[in-house]
């Protein structure tokens, strides 16, 4: 119980209630659609270390557009993806980018290079991330997320 209430406080301590900010949201969300149009390029030339990062990255700066439009910073990932999750209701999104994120710590730190197959399955998922909180951003009303995130920072 005590290593939950800590990894609890730990974590709220990583996030930060900021006023939300359409301008840095879409950013974000133009800098993952850019990083998108280039790993296709990155598989094909064989650049399969370069391509796991773009990868990760593209999902990263739109879960990050997300949480820039609801209101919320955390500049450790971990957070960010779990802070996400919480408030969207979905772990699908939270396994998704916690593979995509071991993927390219894999590629870039250990150089355990991912085979053309695993990069092109993972560029699809982050494919379907940026269609996700592409949608979410601009077909959404994202003050329903307002009630969640103030429970959580309630204590």
């Amino acid at each position: 119980m005590v290593i939950l209430l800590f990894y609890e406080w730990w974590f709220l301590t990583k996030i930060l209630r900021i006023k939300p900010n359409i301008i840095i949201s879409e950013s974000f969300l133009n800098q993952a659609e850019i990083t998108l149009s280039k790993i296709q390029r990155s598989i094909e030339e064989g650049d399969y270390l370069w391509a796991s990062v773009k990868i990760y990255y593209s999902a990263y700066y739109s879960l990050t557009a997300f949480l820039w439009r609801v209101g919320l910073k955390s500049e450790n990932h971990d957070c960010a993806i779990k802070i996400t999750a919480y408030v969207l209701n979905d772990t699908e999104i939270e396994k998704t980018l916690d593979n995509l994120k071991s993927s390219r710590i894999d590629n870039q730190y250990y150089l355990k290079i991912s085979d053309a197959s695993v990069l092109k399955e993972n560029y699809e998922a982050a494919k379907l991330l940026y269609a996700k909180f592409y949608n979410l951003l601009h077909n959404s009303n994202n003050n329903k997320f307002t009630q969640k995130i103030d429970n959580l920072f309630k204590n």
